[in-house]
């Protein structure tokens, strides 16, 4: 288990891309739905409550907080099967916190694979 997670997380940071806005992005295959579990087992591992969830267009938008911090996230299914996932920490009006991004997507990968494991073959 131990290594599965060491690889995961070399692939996790050789995976996500970060803009100059700050918005960090990482693509999943997986299904929408699988993500948006993860990401909520995730943001409560990390006790951030969500405070929206709400579905605009073709995507679903997750809010939620942290002590000083909100985090937004756009899951925008690509294909049935594979899942873009923006995520924006803002603390205050223009600061951007990419470690506590980084963090929670690492986590939502964590619970993806966990999911994974328990899954019936």
């Amino acid at each position: 288990m131990a290594a599965m997670q060491a690889s995961a997380g070399a692939a996790l940071r050789a995976g996500t891309e970060y803009r100059l806005n700050g918005a960090a992005h990482r693509t999943f295959a997986r299904p929408a739905g699988e993500v948006a579990d993860g990401l909520r087992t995730a943001l409560q591992r990390l006790a951030m409550p969500v405070l929206s969830e709400t579905d605009v267009e073709d995507r679903r938008e997750i809010v939620a907080e942290a002590r000083d911090r909100v985090v937004e996230a756009s899951l925008t299914p690509l294909t049935p099967a594979a899942t873009a996932l923006r995520l924006v920490v803002k603390q205050g009006f223009l600061r951007r916190d990419r470690a506590t991004a980084s963090e929670i997507i690492a986590q939502t990968e964590r619970a993806l694979l966990l999911s994974e494991v328990a899954r019936p073959p």
